[in-house]
């Protein structure tokens, strides 16, 4: 018992971080995620709290998804395989009633940054959220003068113990 609330105090923490600062991965994931419109959560626990989420997302009434950044430190340089922490982490999401997915933080910091927000919509439409290109609102203009709308509902809690 000392020790998972050792964890969980550890997951507190690192979800506190995970939230601040302007360069954060998480923060900027969310950050386009929501340009896209997608309702979401970032940086929030599980409801065992063993575990954070970096983008919460529900594609439909059926799925919850968990969005990862992966970041160069949670893969092996020669491999590019996981490490044990983000496997463990999969595992436990699983378990929780997730679907994880993951996207390399150093992949999309490769995208031009004025194509970030089609790239993640294009990954978004690849996990089963809507992604709608509707007319820019006023203030929106985006590439094209059009804007990116993408629907989806954050999830309110774990799937099971």
């Amino acid at each position: 018992e000392a020790m998972k609330r050792a964890w969980v105090a550890s997951i507190q923490r690192g979800c506190a971080a995970a939230a601040s600062g302007p360069s954060s991965p998480t923060r900027c994931l969310s950050a386009l995620v929501g340009e896209l419109r997608v309702r979401h959560d970032a940086a929030r626990t599980t409801k065992d709290g063993l575990v954070l989420i970096d983008v919460a997302l529900r594609p439909d009434e059926s799925r919850f998804v968990a969005l990862q950044v992966l970041r160069d430190f949670d893969v092996a340089r020669n491999t590019g395989q996981m490490l044990g922490g983000v496997q463990f982490e999969r595992r436990v999401l699983e378990k929780n009633g997730w679907e994880v997915k993951f996207l390399r933080y150093s992949d999309l910091m490769l995208v031009d940054e004025a194509a970030r927000p089609f790239f993640v919509a294009e990954y978004l439409r690849n996990i089963g959220c809507r992604v709608v290109r509707h007319a820019a609102a006023p203030g929106e203009a985006g590439a094209g003068g059009n804007a990116i709308y993408a629907a989806g509902t954050a999830r309110g809690g774990s799937g099971g113990a």
